[in-house]
């Protein structure tokens, strides 16, 4: 790839990490702001303290994506957490839908494979 086509692919994955390090963050932290999200988590039959460990996992991912050599690890997790948001989605459809759930999961991945460590390679 030419140097031109690297700073474009590097500057399209930086646009991409702020965005889900914006949405990451805004969902997270929204989960400590009033009761809608505990609610919806009762709702769904999980206890209220899981809505306040998610949204912790997700402003700690957050924050870590904008971080490079830690971004493969924050999206990891990031992923298992939107796989178990698409699950709760489809089991329960209504709250929002399954589809902005995989494409937080889709985009999430894309980061992870693009800041994996390059350390295997012989």
């Amino acid at each position: 790839m030419s140097s031109a086509g690297r700073r474009i692919a590097t500057t399209a994955l930086w646009l991409v990490i702020i965005f889900e390090a914006l949405a990451m963050g805004a969902a997270g932290g929204g989960k400590f702001v009033g009761s809608h999200w505990q609610s919806l988590f009762v709702e769904w039959g999980y206890p209220v303290a899981l809505s306040y460990l998610v949204g912790a996992a997700e402003v700690v991912g957050a924050i870590l994506l904008l971080f490079p050599r830690l971004a493969s690890y924050a999206a990891g997790g990031l992923a298992i957490i939107m796989v178990g948001a698409v699950v709760t989605q489809l089991k329960h459809p209504g709250a929002g839908g399954w589809f902005a759930a995989a494409v937080h999961l889709a985009l999430v991945v894309v980061i992870g494979v693009a800041r994996w460590p390059r350390r295997m390679v012989a």
